[in-house]
């Protein structure tokens, strides 16, 4: 077989168990290098599974390899020169020549043998089995999850599946490496920072793709996701149990009814008018039951009813309790499960917890710690003005930034004022593991808002920080 024909069916091959071979064709990877790569290795190049990696090693040792003369090893002793040969039966006939991994078992003398013992674990999604890699101890068992920047969402629920919840929750911390686009790993040491950007670019990609609009959401059914709901409870779960994140545009009132509690029909009618457009809301407040769209509005809702002043309450609550409960029930169904089992969060104190990680101005201030001296002094004041100023947008982007998630999670973000020798080079610089923001020395509050705008309106970070 010629190289060619070798590598095409060596990528057909790994292709047929569903691995994207597309990196391994542009690094030009082909068998012979695959053998001599590491377990590591093969999980950088997107091969996670420990039975592909199995699987791929055994492909790989079966091809056949050219021998002295072009031929195959697999030939026979024919083809090896008869000097060899002669010293090959010779070694064979003089048991002192032969070497001393082959006198014996060795193994049969030992009094003492070690056997290793496998184990199931069930996360509540599904039955998984433990297997450790024959070079690690059990002390050296770690997981190392490979993310790709603006797939995240699929990474994620890959591992979920690949690892099983339990295995992550056990990780502390779990160690997370994002690679850019171009396929260059991002220079970021992760002691949380990089998993909560993950974390927050997960849930914004999941709100886009399957949750209702407005304010706040819920989730919306889609025909292709029917096993990938209890993945994202997981996720869920992974992330508030490692560091107390939430997706915060999800409904309270929709986490309660998957946490066992029946929410209140105030709760549940607030949600639905943040649901709504502005627009709406103003039809709905005037109170014009003959108003031309406000009969849309009911249409819109299949509301089959006459509504006038004395039933619109009950109405709307009906309307609400509909699209806050009754469409997302089978999401409601699947999470409930997981969600009871992992989170220990009382249904009650859960809108108080909601209200806590909102990225308002109110919120971000009460974390902000800055350096007691004279020099930080005005540096505080325009942050301050600064975040008192911002939308609820530009408080989720100054977060991002700051600690990596678009919610308030750490309960101190410590502010240092710091001096930079060119002006070319002042920036703010945001140590997102360890909740701290650089800030260089503005001379007015119009240049420290000019620049800090520009940085968060830009949307493209990188960690550059070991």
């Amino acid at each position: 077989m010629d190289a060619p024909d070798c590598l095409h069916g060596f990528y057909s091959f790994m292709r047929e168990r569903g691995i994207d071979t597309a990196l391994f064709e542009l690094e030009k990877i082909g068998p012979d290098t695959v053998s001599k790569m590491s377990d590591d290795d093969l999980i950088n190049f997107g091969i996670p599974r420990f039975g592909d990696r199995v699987a791929v090693r055994s492909y790989v040792g079966s091809i056949p390899r050219p021998g002295p003369s072009g031929l195959s090893c697999h030939s026979g002793p024919s083809t090896l020169p008869s000097r060899l040969l002669d010293l090959i039966k010779d070694k064979a006939k003089d048991p002192d020549l032969r070497k001393k991994k082959l006198l014996g078992n060795k193994n049969a003398k030992k009094k003492d043998k070690s056997f290793e013992i496998g184990w199931l674990m069930n996360d509540g999604v599904k039955v998984k089995q433990i297997e450790s890699s024959p070079e690690r101890t059990d002390k050296e068992m770690s997981v190392k999850l490979i993310l790709h920047r603006g797939m995240v969402f699929e990474d994620l629920n890959e591992a979920v599946k690949v690892h099983g919840l339990e295995c992550l929750l056990q990780q502390q911390p779990l160690h997370v490496q994002m690679l850019l686009p171009n396929g260059v790993n991002e220079a970021a040491e992760d002691t949380g920072g990089v998993l909560r950007d993950a974390l927050s670019e997960y849930w914004e990609t999941f709100f886009t793709k399957c949750s209702s609009d407005g304010d706040v959401r819920v989730p919306v059914l889609r025909h292709d996701m029917k096993n990938t709901w209890s993945l994202c409870a997981c996720v869920l779960v992974l992330g508030y149990q490692s560091q107390g994140y939430l997706p915060t545009r999800l409904t309270v009132a929709f986490l309660q009814h998957c946490l066992g509690q029946c929410p209140s029909p105030k709760n549940i009618t607030e949600a639905f008018l943040k649901m709504i457009p502005q627009d709406e809301r103003d039809v709905l407040n005037r109170g014009d039951f003959e108003d031309e769209d406000f009969i849309d509005f009911l249409a819109t809702h299949d509301v089959r009813k006459t509504v006038n002043e004395g039933n619109w309450c009950e109405v709307l609550h009906e309307i609400a309790h509909k699209v806050v409960i009754q469409q997302p029930a089978y999401v409601a169904d699947v999470w409930g499960p997981i969600l009871r089992q992992h989170l220990d969060i009382h249904p009650d104190s859960l809108q108080d917890l909601m209200n806590s990680l909102q990225p308002t101005p109110k919120n971000i201030l009460k974390i902000l710690v800055f350096e007691d001296d004279s020099r930080s002094k005005p540096m505080s004041d325009y942050l301050k003005r600064f975040v008192k100023h911002s939308s609820e947008e530009r408080c989720q982007r100054f977060l991002r930034f700051c600690t990596g998630s678009d919610a308030v999670v750490c309960s101190e973000l410590h502010v240092k004022v710091v001096d930079y020798s060119s002006e070319f080079a002042r920036q703010p610089v945001a140590h997102t593991c360890g909740f701290l923001l650089e800030l260089p020395n503005y001379s007015s509050y119009a240049e420290f808002s000019e620049e800090f705008s520009n940085l968060l309106k830009s949307d493209i970070w990188v960690m550059d920080i070991v």
